[in-house]
C-alpha cells in the first residue's frame, strides 16, 4: 500500500471521498480537514495499491465531478 494525498476543493470533498471509497484497491481514506490558509481546498489522504500515476490517471478520467488541484506523496 502506498499512502497519498489530493487537494480537493472543499465542497467535493464528501463526493470525492465517497468515490474513492467505493474503489477496490483503495484501502483507507479521510479527510484532514481545510487548510487554514486557502479554507476552500481540503486535503485527502488515501491509502492504495496505486501508484501516482495511476491516481492521477483516475482523478482526470473519473473525478465524478470534483474540483481537484492535484496530489502528492504522504510519508
Amino acid at each position: 500500500m502506498q499512502t497519498w494525498g489530493i487537494d480537493v476543493a472543499t465542497t467535493d470533498v464528501t463526493k470525492m471521498i465517497k468515490a474513492l471509497s467505493d474503489l477496490d484497491n483503495v484501502e483507507h481514506v479521510e479527510s484532514m480537514g481545510a487548510y487554514q490558509q486557502i479554507p476552500e481546498y481540503t486535503q485527502i489522504h488515501l491509502s492504495t495499491t496505486w501508484d501516482q500515476d495511476q491516481l492521477d490517471d483516475w482523478l482526470y478520467k473519473t473525478n465524478h465531478g470534483c474540483d481537484y488541484v492535484g496530489t502528492f506523496g504522504v510519508a
